[in-house]
């Protein structure tokens, strides 16, 4: 994502002891930028009282922060807070982000080597420092980002209207209407039809969802919503139908999910290509139904083109030892691999997986590889075939390995019960000891 894409253009991350001095430093920014563009817990109170903010508010730094600004203190490698933010701000070093984060210093923090910060890291000392330089050095570094500032003295601009994103989305498409007047773009986009007015609501729940997968939870009743209207403006939508079978799954309402699907697919059938898909989601829906499983596995193997439901149907198998050839010789195809090809970063349709509390994302052609690598070796392994280690260090793998660990490692555990290779192969693994709380869920999306 760009840095003037991500909901928060700075963000800061201090232990308790100095957020007064901190907070001039964010409100200043906040008068350039608006509060909801500046991450400081004061600015947010309201959606941070929420349970597993441990889980939350780290990813608001990594995944919806341009400029992340780590103000090192004494207090700061003790923390608890600073340790979990950090862990995650961490991952952008390993992924070859360290843009995105500056370093001020208040005090002697001393030896910050565990943290990963060394001596030949930059920082800014800011203990005599006014707050006002220090803010202009804050900013600078957000010009250089791309993010642009409002003039001193500017009011920041107020959120987008409806009818300005409307008149937007139609320049898009139809740069001769560019110059229409919000309450005539609106008016243009009746007279279009309903069809179109629900692709600008399919596109609007889209991006909503997008946040909502990388940590903002407020984005969830605007993707909903917006999903919904466009299923009621267009009833012959394959595209609103399969959204709200993919919501249905996500909150475990497996009916209406099956029923979701099963329209996508009557509105949308072979040969078009979005066919498959709808496919794959119907046999994700009755893989979690006891005694269904064998209709999902015909569905994952009718989609053998699909890269997605390849390795649906392989995971699938390792409840049936006997299978486990089978799911081999699937996601060993040199067609899939070849699917997968090209550069690691290239942005595709993301696979997502609903895994407990939280939706694993492979979107890149990298992550998509990775999971194809440690699907074909714990395959392997429990066939007595694996290599010595699990090809979680490989470059396709980088800052990703958790992810895929924790996916593979749940669907073991619901083979547990049926594949005796299944407990050594996870040891291999390093999964944890402990199967899934009762009721809880680990199938994909």
């Amino acid at each position: 994502m760009a840095s003037a894409e991500r909901r928060f253009a700075v963000g800061f991350s201090y232990a308790g002891a100095e957020r007064e001095r901190v907070a001039p430093l964010a409100e200043r920014l906040a008068q350039r930028l608006g509060e909801e563009r500046v991450l400081f817990d004061r600015f947010h109170e309201a959606e941070l009282a929420i349970p597993d903010l441990d889980v939350y508010l780290p990813r608001l730094y990594r995944d919806h922060t341009a400029l992340i600004v780590v103000v090192l203190s004494p207090d700061y490698p003790r923390k608890r807070w600073c340790g979990l933010e950090w862990r995650w701000i961490r991952q952008l070093i390993l992924e070859s982000a360290q843009g995105r984060i500056m370093l001020l210093k208040l005090g002697d923090p001393g030896d910050l080597s565990e943290l990963g910060i060394v001596a030949g890291d930059g920082y800014l000392d800011i203990a005599r420092r006014p707050a006002a330089e220090v803010v202009a050095r804050i900013e600078q570094r957000l010009r250089q980002a791309g993010i642009p500032l409002p003039a001193e003295g500017e009011t920041p601009a107020p959120p987008e209207s409806r009818a300005t994103a409307c008149r937007r989305w139609l320049s898009r498409r139809w740069p001769v209407l560019a110059g229409l007047s919000g309450g005539a773009a609106l008016l243009a986009v009746l007279l279009l039809g309903p069809a179109w007015l629900a692709r600008w609501q399919l596109e609007k729940g889209d991006r909503a969802f997008e946040q909502y997968a990388k940590g903002d939870g407020s984005q969830w009743e605007r993707a909903t919503e917006a999903w919904q209207q466009a299923a009621q403006l267009d009833r012959r939508s394959a595209a609103a139908q399969a959204r709200l079978g993919f919501l249905a799954d996500l909150q475990d309402e497996l009916t209406p999910a099956e029923s979701a699907w099963r329209r996508a697919l009557e509105l949308q059938p072979d040969p078009h290509p979005e066919a498959r898909r709808h496919r794959n989601g119907l046999a994700n829906v009755l893989m979690q139904q006891p005694g269904r499983r064998a209709e999902a596995l015909r569905l994952f193997d009718g989609n053998n083109n699909y890269p997605r439901s390849a390795l649906e149907a392989a995971m699938l198998r390792w409840q049936v030892p006997s299978q486990l050839p089978q799911a081999l010789d699937a996601v060993s195809s040199p067609a899939l691999a070849a699917s997968l090809a090209g550069p690691a970063a290239t942005q595709r349709e993301a696979w997502g997986f609903k895994q407990r509390n939280q939706l694993l994302v492979f979107e890149t052609l990298g992550h998509q590889r990775c999971l194809l690598q440690g699907v074909q070796a714990a395959t392997a392994h429990q066939l007595g075939q694996g290599p010595a280690s699990p090809p979680l260090t490989q470059s396709d793998c980088k800052g990703l390995a958790n992810q895929v660990q924790e996916l593979l490692c749940a669907r073991l555990q619901l083979a547990f019960a049926t594949n005796p290779r299944t407990p050594l192969t996870a040891r291999w693994l390093s999964c944890p000891a402990s199967a899934p709380a009762a009721g809880s869920t680990s199938q994909p999306t």
